[in-house]
């Protein structure tokens, strides 16, 4: 199933909550049918990072090492989101710590019956607060991630063509007002 018919499902719904400190965070669970060294390969290697996250990644696979984001699509001239690798475990933990505003992101893996669990975190900086828009863009992505691993990676260049009257792809803007319109308390 490609993440564009994936339905909408509380149990892939990402959650929002405070770390103790105070900062705020976006987390996910997902269960993966693939074995923790699979997904590890898939969440560590810049070329399957881009067949799923986003459509280049720099990744130098130790703590200290480059970590970049190049969101948009391949035509969008997107500034990229530099970071840096703050935990390197394999095959169980890549963070991530961005620049700005960027807060910190945090893949943990650990055995799931044949599968894994993959964790996501995306802890934010002092004062920021989370927004949908983050939320979707999150959950878009990981929603991509099962179809890499069975060999269907994202097609960067039709997903740019479903972009709205808005500059959203449509799939992160059907997922926002899922959001949106959902009661948090």
């Amino acid at each position: 199933m490609t993440a564009e018919a994936m339905p909408i499902t509380a149990d892939h719904d990402g959650v929002i909550g405070t770390t103790e400190d105070g900062r705020a965070f976006l987390r996910f669970e997902r269960h993966l049918d693939h074995p923790v060294e699979r997904v590890w390969e898939a969440i560590s290697d810049p070329s399957e990072l881009e067949q799923w996250l986003a459509h280049r990644v720099e990744l130098e696979p130790r703590v200290g090492g480059r970590f970049v984001l190049h969101l948009g699509g391949p035509n969008n001239d997107e500034v990229p989101t530099p970071g840096e690798v703050t935990v390197f475990d394999p095959p169980h933990t890549l963070e991530a710590a961005g620049g700005g505003e960027d807060g910190v992101m945090r893949w943990e893996l650990a055995p799931d019956g044949a599968g894994c669990r993959l964790t996501f975190t995306h802890t934010l900086m002092p004062g920021e607060r989370p927004r949908n828009s983050v939320l979707a863009g999150w959950h878009f992505l990981h929603d991509q991630l099962p179809a890499a691993l069975a060999g269907q990676p994202v097609d960067w260049h039709a997903l740019e063509a479903t972009r709205t009257e808005h500059g959203n792809i449509a799939r992160i803007e059907e997922i926002y007002w899922h959001y949106r319109n959902q009661q948090r308390g």
